[in-house]
């Protein structure tokens, strides 16, 4: 399975986002620790705040590592849609 990664889950990036899932693949969203989305009822960066957000039936749940991802990836059997990895810059 192919794993695509996302840096960003504001309201533009959770769109593509859900497509890409929707299409079957792996997404691993790369997020800021303080991320500024102004819609963020509809944006998946509000994992970072949450500890998990849903946009449409789309999960994203936050990790602090990439083995976490796959760890939890495997632990839904990739129905979890998306992991979110703070990215301290």
């Amino acid at each position: 399975m192919l794993k695509i990664i996302v840096r960003g889950g504001g309201d533009l990036a959770t769109g593509v986002i859900h497509r890409l899932w929707g299409a079957g693949f792996k997404v691993l969203v790369l997020e800021c620790a303080k991320p500024a989305a102004i819609r963020r009822q509809v944006a998946l960066c509000e994992a970072v705040y949450q500890g998990s957000a849903q946009v449409e039936g789309l999960t994203a749940r936050l990790i602090n590592s990439l083995a976490e991802a796959d760890a939890v990836w495997e632990l839904m059997k990739q129905r979890i849609v998306c992991m979110l990895l703070r990215l301290i810059l």
